[in-house]
């Protein structure tokens, strides 16, 4: 009798270790799962983060390269304005000095201020 009363006061003594350990076991268990949960939602949120810079880098590079084609097509554009403007201002510069000084011009400019 007095081995089953033992056994039966070393019972809610084993029962509570077992429950102890059972509760910490759940605990650290919960505590694992929770930060694989965060790993998991962080690594996806890093993901979508990454994918979103990748596009705003496509977006951000075709921009530039219409905005350099753009410029560099004005820049042809207004260079060849200016060189033909510059042509124009040559020849009327030419045909002017040419009026004034030629030959004939000359001749009659100089006679009409010379008294001859």
């Amino acid at each position: 009798m007095y081995t089953k009363l033992r056994t039966i006061q070393v019972i809610p003594i084993l029962v509570d270790a077992f429950m102890t350990r059972a509760v910490h076991f759940l605990q650290v268990q919960t505590a694992i799962y929770g930060l694989r949960e965060s790993a998991a939602s962080n690594a996806s949120q890093l993901q979508q983060e990454m994918s979103d810079m990748r596009e705003d880098t496509a977006t951000v590079k075709a921009d530039w390269t219409v905005y350099v084609e753009k410029n560099e097509s004005q820049y042809l554009e207004d260079t060849s304005a200016v060189e033909s403007g510059k042509k124009g201002l040559e020849d009327v510069l030419h045909d002017w000095y040419g009026g004034i000084f030629s030959p004939f011009v000359f001749q009659v400019y100089v006679s009409a201020y010379s008294g001859c």
